[in-house]
């Protein structure tokens, strides 16, 4: 007699919670990365549209008060509880084709501010019909439609004129693509309308998101940190003079001196030996062997105390705070100071008379900063310096992800993370 099959299929019970219980686990080491990353994302892009609201806030204040300060309470009372004139947004108009014989015309319309304007809507309107002997042209009304934060911000219209129809249509390169197209078969002129500028808070004006939330990190919840950039001019000079014997200090001690003392001699050697070649081009070709004839010459007419003046200069932007280490004369001297040693330098070096010479010259230096401006600020994420993560669970160390990285900086109004610097 058969025996009956069982119900259930045989195997052991412990075999079958364990495959449960490494396909739950399965399940968490998806799911739990993913939900970690989505909000780390999230934070992300937080944290970056802060910085960039923050960078607004920066340069507005900026151009009001002519500098910059690394404080981030005064901007955050700047934003509170000023008020700034808000002028209408300028578009950039491209010419692309005006043909003369066949009157076709084309141009590209855009905007710059993408922060506050988000596309252009238009109107056409059709004027084909005749008055007398003239047309009435085709003319379209284009204007720039703000994000629904800045709607309160004045907006021009741009009229656009063509004794044909005007077509437009939309460039979209890619997504963020806001450009327009505009095309007739005729001359298409155009003109503004502007309204006046207009005074509205800071907070309406210049930032899409609450001033409570602008200047702390959403990952950390620390303070972003604020760094005054600026841009600072560099001058040096040297005071050559030819005494009657040789000099204590010479410039034989120095071959950066001896290369700038011959260089100048040089130099004026060379403007008159230009003159020459000027007014007679079949000198072109003993243009080397004039220069150093000028040059014997030039030396020859040096008199006892002469003084020759050498200047240099140079422009630097850096973090305020570094600064200090501008301090140094000899850094600056090896920013202001160039050598200019050639073959022929080397020549004119080498000549007997010159070598005579360049024991009886001496020199002083004199190297400075001449003037220090603040061209704006470097906005940072607090994390990598202030960030210290929360200690996890035992769940979250073993099935979550790292710690997240620093979101980034804007310097001077460009954006780390951006390709539109």
């Amino acid at each position: 007699m058969a025996q009956p099959k069982p119900l259930h299929p045989k195997g052991s019970i412990i075999l079958k919670l364990l495959v449960v219980v490494l396909l739950g686990l399965l399940l968490v080491s998806i799911l739990t990365p993913q939900a970690e990353w989505e909000a780390q994302n999230d934070e992300r892009d937080e944290c970056r549209l802060r910085m960039e609201n923050l960078s607004y806030v920066i340069r507005e204040y900026g151009m009001k008060n002519l500098g910059y300060v690394g404080d981030l309470e005064t901007y955050l009372e700047f934003i509170r509880y000023d008020s700034v004139e808000v002028r209408p947004p300028r578009y950039e108009i491209e010419s692309l084709t005006r043909d003369p014989e066949s009157g076709k015309d084309s141009m590209l319309v855009d905007f710059t501010d993408d922060f506050r304007l988000s596309h252009f809507k238009f109107e056409t309107i059709r004027h084909m019909s005749t008055v007398g002997d003239s047309i009435i042209p085709d003319s379209v009304h284009l204007t720039v439609v703000p994000y629904p934060q800045f709607e309160k911000i004045p907006v021009s219209t741009l009229t656009l004129t063509s004794e044909s129809p005007i077509t437009i249509f939309y460039r979209e390169k890619n997504v963020t693509d806001h450009a327009i197209l505009v095309y007739s078969e005729n001359q298409i002129n155009y003109d503004w309308i502007s309204p006046d500028p207009i005074l509205m808070k800071s907070t309406e004006a210049l930032i899409s998101i609450p001033v409570e939330n602008l200047g702390l990190c959403p990952t950390s919840g620390q303070p972003y940190k604020l760094h005054v950039n600026v841009r600072s001019k560099l001058e040096g000079t040297v005071d050559f003079l030819v005494n009657k014997d040789s000099a204590e200090v010479s410039i034989l001690q120095d071959t950066l001196m001896i290369d700038l003392f011959n260089h100048r001699l040089k130099t004026e050697a060379l403007a008159e030996v230009l003159i020459m070649v000027k007014d007679d081009s079949s000198l072109i070709e003993k243009k080397d062997s004039l220069l150093v004839e000028k040059f014997l010459l030039r030396i020859g007419k040096i008199k006892n105390q002469e003084i020759f003046q050498v200047n240099g200069d140079h422009t630097i932007n850096v973090l305020a705070d570094s600064m200090v280490n501008w301090a140094d004369s000899l850094r600056i001297k090896r920013a202001v100071l160039v050598s200019h040693v050639d073959s022929l330098s080397q020549v004119l070096m080498n000549i007997d008379v010159f070598k005579e010479l360049a024991p009886r010259v001496s020199y002083q230096e004199h190297y400075h900063i001449a003037k220090v401006d603040t061209i704006g600020v470097t906005i940072q994420c607090p994390i990598d310096s202030l960030y210290k993560e929360e200690d996890k669970s035992l769940f979250l160390n073993i099935f979550g992800v790292s710690a997240p990285k620093n979101h980034g900086s804007v310097e001077n109004g460009d954006l780390s993370w951006s390709e539109k610097k």
